[in-house]
């Protein structure tokens, strides 16, 4: 799932704020699986590691958007958060 960002006015000079958002998100979604898979001991504290700084970074982003005024559709950032929270993959 990709989520529509928008700006009223924009002419695209947010897309590449767009595309690392894009990014993140999918980094996100990575560190999920790899948390998901591993089972070493070892291994799941840096899985851990792996998603908070996956996901704070998405979070960063997401508020440098918003203070730029660029806005997601509520609807896809609901089921794309849902999902996040169940670990399923869209």
């Amino acid at each position: 799932m990709h989520l529509r960002w928008g700006k009223r006015g924009s002419d695209g000079a947010h897309q590449d704020l767009i595309d690392q958002l894009e990014a993140a998100r999918q980094e996100w979604r990575a560190a999920r699986a790899y948390f998901d898979s591993v089972s070493d001991s070892d291994l799941v504290l840096e899985a851990v590691h792996r998603l908070e700084a996956s996901q704070r970074k998405y979070i960063h982003l997401w508020k440098t958007a918003r203070a730029q005024g660029l806005r997601v559709d509520r609807e896809r950032m609901a089921r794309f958060l849902l999902d996040q929270q169940s670990g399923i993959s869209s």
